[in-house]
């Protein structure tokens, strides 16, 4: 029973983030648009800045809910109270025609929805290190709600002209989606009880190990790179011309992917560790991302959508993993919150603010530099390789 409760909870929360990553960048371009004009309010660069916005949000408020979720006896309310934040702003959402306002509203958005994952991967992990639960298992539900929204909301698009295609489903399915997930907030099972008798456990001043750090860097790189797809993916599609129940599809099979990943990741994490796991994400998007550069037609992108696996579900594993390997319980849920922001930060100052100016000016060659960060990322699989062939030789 809880680990279906667990389960439920990812699902409702990927099930938004099923409606947010395609569709979002979508809406937002007809925001402001009259009846027959393909162009609205938005450039494309401003765009970019309010997908970021939601990204900026979440830097602070993910640490410090993390810190609170570690003081706290009971979340699961501070959690609801989240989700209704984030309903309001999708109220705002449905009567705001200016950037500013539009700007505010996605911050605040960022602010009620963004905690959820790392708080409920804390809640999670405690259950899995105590009670033996699989967090692999719990998680695919997540995705395989987002592949059932993201297919779902693509067949509820018409496959109109730009200037006539009607939008609203992907606002008022986000709001629908949201007060669900408001729900599967108080339908959490309660947070363990730390064990006071054991050493390990005991809240001592302590560092967190320099190692740490830097695979939380290069899994952040890792997923630094996905911000030209999440920004713009599904805009790209559009403007090559590809029918918009695709998207939804396409984005699914990223996601089956990743749920084959997840599915088998418990032999996949004992043989690799969380260090052969960043190197699988590096490589991976080096990879994905050079081949969107030319990848306008369905032939390239269906080969290229399974590599999401890599890119997004190893450097997620191994991010998890290594928390889990090297941090005391008491010190997780801030370091779950720390590794989020990592993420976020550097997906929303430099990722998608340079993704929308790429966008605007040079379109697909955007993806050249979604390559770098995976690339960066890889570097830092090879200073752990030599690190520990030197350590072997001596």
């Amino acid at each position: 029973m809880i680990s279906f409760r667990l389960s439920l909870f990812f699902a409702a929360t990927f099930s938004i983030i099923g409606v947010q990553l395609p569709y979002w960048q979508l809406w937002l371009t007809g925001v402001g648009r009259t009846e027959g004009d393909a162009t609205g309010l938005l450039s494309m660069s401003e765009i970019g800045l309010l997908i970021g916005a939601g990204f900026w949000a979440r830097i602070f408020a993910n640490p410090l809910s993390g810190m609170l979720a570690d003081r706290l006896r009971d979340i699961r309310f501070f959690m609801f109270g989240l989700a209704i934040l984030g309903m309001l702003s999708y109220i705002g959402f449905g009567f705001a025609q200016n950037f500013w306002i539009l700007l505010v509203l996605s911050f605040i958005l960022g602010l009620g929805l963004g905690p959820h994952i790392p708080l409920g991967d804390h809640l999670a992990l405690s259950y899995v290190q105590q009670k033996g639960l699989h967090y692999g298992r719990m998680r695919l539900w997540g995705s395989l709600a987002f592949i059932i929204t993201s297919t779902s909301v693509g067949f509820l698009l018409p496959d109109a002209p730009q200037s006539e295609a009607d939008l609203s489903p992907i606002l008022w399915t986000s709001f629908g989606l949201v007060a669900l997930l408001a729900i599967c907030s108080l339908f959490l099972p309660p947070p363990l009880k730390k064990a006071a008798s054991s050493h390990q456990d005991k809240p001592v001043p302590e560092k967190t190990p320099a190692s740490l750090w830097l695979i939380l860097i290069g899994c952040g790189f890792s997923q630094m790179s996905h911000a030209v797809y999440y920004g713009y993916g599904s805009v790209f599609w559009r403007d090559y011309g590809i029918p918009s129940h695709w998207f939804g599809l396409l984005w699914s099979e990223a996601v089956i992917a990743e749920i084959v990943l997840f599915a088998f990741s418990a032999p996949l994490v004992a043989r690799l560790g969380p260090v052969g796991l960043l190197g699988l994400a590096g490589f991976g998007g080096i990879v994905r991302w050079l081949g969107m550069v030319s990848a306008d037609n369905l032939m390239v992108l269906i080969p290229l959508q399974t590599l999401h696996a890599l890119t997004f579900g190893a450097a997620h594993l191994a991010a998890i993993y290594a928390i889990a390997e090297q941090v005391p319980p008491h010190s997780r849920a801030r370091l779950q919150g720390i590794n989020s922001a990592i993420f976020i930060a550097l997906t929303s100052v430099i990722g998608l603010p340079l993704a929308g100016w790429l966008f605007e000016y040079y379109q697909e060659l955007a993806y050249f530099s979604a390559a770098v960060p995976s690339f960066f990322a890889f570097v830092i699989f090879l200073i752990f390789l030599l690190r520990e062939k030197r350590l072997h030789l001596s």
